[in-house]
């Protein structure tokens, strides 16, 4: 799943002025965001945060009036600050801006393990793909389908099938998934 890190860098201001307002996806989305940005070095965090919480309100939501965004400092300001030339900064923001995005992933897969670790009931998925069937009698043998509805509903409790899904995840990296989306984090 392509980051796009900077859709969350831009909502991080907004994020923190309505934290008690925020739907599901956004608390999700922040939890990414903190979570990717407390592996930074305080130097690193520092750079992003003048770049990106800026207080400069953009982005109101027409149905709240919340504004969900901060306009971004403008990298030749935001070089004169760090004493570099635009080109060094931009340099710099974009390769700190990639490390975000590797660690807003791994958090991502942090938040799905958890997530999925609470279902009682859920459903294997991988890169869009789900498992429709599955049998480890004669090899392995898994049938996959992309139309969630048609894919085979695993539960937790049920001892016989317990080795089958922790093979999925462990051996081709199936995570689980809720059963609908109703179900989902929030």
């Amino acid at each position: 799943m392509p980051m796009r890190i900077t859709y969350l860098l831009r909502h991080w201001g907004g994020y923190e002025r309505n934290r008690d307002y925020l739907r599901s996806n956004e608390r999700r989305n922040a939890t990414i965001l903190y979570t990717a940005l407390s592996k930074l070095t305080a130097d690193e965090f520092k750079l992003l945060a003048t770049k990106y919480r800026t207080g400069v309100l953009s982005g109101e939501d027409p149905k709240t009036g919340i504004h969900l965004t901060d306009t971004p400092m403008p990298d030749a300001e935001q070089a004169k600050q760090y004493g570099l030339t635009v080109s060094g900064m931009r340099q710099a923001r974009i390769k700190l801006e990639r490390k975000l995005s590797r660690l807003a992933l791994a958090a991502i897969d942090d938040i799905d393990i958890k997530a999925g670790a609470k279902l009682e009931q859920f459903k294997l998925e991988r890169d869009g793909l789900y498992i429709q069937s599955f049998s480890k009698y004669s090899g392995t043998v898994m049938t996959l389908t992309s139309n969630k509805k048609l894919a085979k509903v695993w539960h937790k409790a049920d001892d016989s099938v317990q080795d089958g899904y922790r093979l999925i995840e462990l051996l081709y990296h199936f995570k689980r998934v809720a059963v609908d989306d109703s179900n989902l984090l929030s």
